[in-house]
């Protein structure tokens, strides 16, 4: 395939995964379209060490923890729009504060969220077969439990 074929069939797909998002969330920002795609990533990688909290994710884009918290705020089920928390929010992912507390807390896909990242990979690389399974917080939890069991046990 000749190269500027090839671009341009990249380029539409990338265009065709952001319109697609931007569809399903009209009101996500360039910013939390990178926050998104951002965490996808981190809980995709399936290391608990990689897993996505505001600290982490304002230091991947030059924010202060009050402006990634801002960002992450809209794609959560609680919501901030216009600068104003609200009650309603996009709903893509959710955070591990049963956890953590405040900017500790993990960052994780919701239900939502991650269909929405299995309809962009779709696009981006039709006919892959390979599952997007990212972590979620029933696998944190378990992953948890277990590091504390081994501890346990380790002063046994």
């Amino acid at each position: 395939m000749e190269a500027e074929k090839f671009h341009e069939l990249s380029l539409a797909a990338l265009y065709a995964c952001f319109y697609k998002i931007r569809k399903a969330a009209p009101e996500l920002t360039l910013p939390g379209f990178l926050a998104l795609l951002f965490i996808a990533r981190e809980t995709a990688a399936r290391d608990w060490r990689r897993i996505p909290t505001v600290k982490k994710i304002a230091e991947e884009f030059g924010l202060t923890a009050s402006g990634a918290t801002r960002i992450l705020e809209v794609l959560t089920e609680r919501g901030r729009v216009h600068g104003v928390k609200t009650s309603k929010g996009l709903g893509l992912i959710t955070s591990g504060e049963f956890l953590f507390e405040g900017r500790a807390a993990p960052y994780f896909l919701t239900t939502k969220g991650v269909a929405l990242i299995k309809q962009v990979l779709a696009d981006l690389a039709p006919g892959n077969s390979e599952p997007f399974e990212p972590y979620d917080e029933g696998a944190l939890l378990l992953l948890a439990v277990a590091k504390v069991s081994k501890r346990a046990e380790a002063q046994d």
